[in-house]
Parts: structure tokens; C-alpha cells; sequence
């Protein structure tokens, strides 16, 4: 996927810093993966940046291994519901 000139202007400002598409390629997950860590407090970015009507969430090396350190945790996929989950309710 191509970057956007906005996109590759800040990785030109901060080269140390990644996107969460970069370390979602780093880590082996999808981009998706990476923003519910995010929103569900498992990954905090390093630093963000408000580009027009978008916000870009930015990442140091630090939280690369923290990514990637939740990629080996969390296992791949959707859990299942147990049998009395997929019970109606009474």
C-alpha cells in the first residue's frame, strides 16, 4: 500500500518513528490488530499526529518490542463462544 505525501513527510521529520502499518509488518498482524491493541490500552504509542481529518499514531522501537512481544502472547483469530454462549436466553 502506498503512503499518502503526508505519511511520507513525517516519516521524513521522525525516521526513528513507524506507523502502526509499519509495525503491524514488523510483527506479523494486520493493521486492524494493532489499532484494537491501541484503543484497548495494550500498546500506547510513542507519539501522534493530527494530519488533516486523520490522526497518525506513531511508534518507537521500545514499543515495536512491545508489539511484538503481544504478537507471541495473543494468539491468532477470534475466540470461539462456549456451547452455554450461544445458548438463547431464557
Amino acid at each position: 500500500m502506498k503512503s499518502s505525501p503526508q505519511i511520507e513527510l513525517l516519516r521524513r521529520e521522525h525516521p526513528n518513528l513507524m506507523t502502526e502499518r509499519d509495525v503491524a509488518e514488523k510483527v506479523g498482524r494486520s493493521h486492524s490488530t494493532i489499532k484494537r491493541w491501541r484503543n484497548r490500552g495494550l500498546l500506547t504509542p510513542t507519539f501522534y499526529r493530527d494530519l488533516g481529518s486523520i490522526r497518525v499514531w506513531l511508534y518507537n522501537n521500545d514499543d515495536l518490542a512491545q508489539a511484538t512481544q503481544l504478537a507471541a502472547e495473543i494468539k491468532r483469530g477470534r475466540k470461539r463462544a462456549s456451547p452455554e454462549e450461544n445458548k438463547p436466553a431464557a
